[in-house]
């Protein structure tokens, strides 16, 4: 995960401080994805332009792989995933289509970006600039294949660990909006904006406010 955090901000160095599209078409799966952005960046190749982003064996290649997932079903989350059927991937913090998001309950009622990965349809890629505490963005963490939803734009209505509390965005029955938040012991890892990754347990990562925002500063982008 640390080698995918630096590999993100060498590329930012080589593109004008801009992160790499989290793809680079939402309608069009073909086009180039952020884990082929930056392959050549971690030793690998990418094969874009050669099909669908599922189909390059970087989606499920092993330098992607999180030790702490095994073969079969995520939890709470049906029959995901398919393909290598391993069930976690490093994956991004996913944004939508970079549009700006207001969100109930945050400290300050914070209006901003969700998440600094999205598809660049409307939107041009985010300067890494415009995260002013680059310690505090959750750029990476543990997924069940690429990404995770931002709970900032996908917020929690849905208790789908039947807990007592919301803890996904109830679009496809998958529990943590794909992500893979209790992976590591009752926690994850997250890799910010400055590169440096930490575990970072459920209970805090995942704590809402009581209308609706987050609590954690992770997930706060500007």
């Amino acid at each position: 995960m640390k080698n995918w955090g630096y590999a993100t901000i060498m590329y930012e160095g080589d593109y004008g401080d801009k992160f790499p599209l989290f793809g680079n078409d939402g309608s069009d799966w073909t086009q180039p994805f952020w884990f082929e952005l930056l392959a050549p960046y971690v030793a690998k190749q990418n094969k874009v332009g050669n099909g669908l982003f599922s189909t390059d064996e970087l989606f499920y290649d092993a330098l992607r792989r999180c030790p702490g997932g095994n073969q079969g079903p995520a939890p709470y989350s049906g029959d995901y995933p398919d393909g290598t059927n391993w069930n976690c991937y490093i994956g991004r913090n996913f944004g939508a289509y970079g549009d700006p998001v207001t969100v109930p309950g945050s400290p300050g009622l914070y209006t901003g970006i969700a998440g600094p990965f999205y598809y660049g349809n409307r939107t041009p890629p985010m300067p890494a600039s415009k995260i002013k505490r680059p310690a505090q963005a959750t750029i990476l963490t543990d997924t069940i294949t690429h990404f995770l939803y931002s709970p900032l734009a996908y917020p929690f209505s849905a208790d789908q660990d039947s807990d007592g509390k919301p803890d996904t965005y109830p679009y496809d029955g998958v529990a943590y909006n794909w992500g893979r938040p209790t992976v590591h012991s009752g926690g994850c890892n997250v890799t910010t904006a400055d590169g440096h990754v930490e575990r970072v347990p459920f209970r805090v990562l995942w704590r809402m406010t009581s209308i609706g925002g987050m609590v954690s500063p992770l997930w706060y982008m500007e």
